[in-house]
């Protein structure tokens, strides 16, 4: 049987491996990430509803099959998650752009 784990103790991981450009996570458009693992996969997403002016993240876990999790982190003072899930869009927004940056620099070199 796998590793019995919460959101907290995956979120860290997810932070920490980002930040050494261990999870390769891809752009979905409108400030959503999606990290393909070979047991499943994970969709992180930051959303702002113009309408109630919140703002809020959305992960969205997934075995092989099926989607199984979906939580939410409010910016509200009584939500434990919205700070780590502020670290996590952090490590993926700054992965992101060492990604592109990599990607110009590949460009810079076959200049000329």
């Amino acid at each position: 049987m796998a590793n019995r784990v919460d959101l907290e103790s995956l979120v860290h991981r997810l932070i920490t491996y980002t930040d050494l450009d261990r999870c390769d996570w891809k752009d979905n458009g409108n400030s959503s990430y999606r990290l393909l693992l070979s047991g499943g996969s994970i969709i992180f997403q930051s959303i702002f509803n113009i309408d109630t002016n919140d703002y809020y993240f959305k992960i969205d876990l997934y075995d092989l099959k099926d989607r199984f999790a979906t939580y939410y982190a409010y910016n509200i003072a009584d939500d434990s998650y919205f700070s780590l899930l502020s670290n996590l869009h952090n490590s993926i927004l700054n992965y992101m752009k060492r990604v592109m940056e990599e990607k110009m620099g590949m460009l810079y070199d076959s200049i000329g």
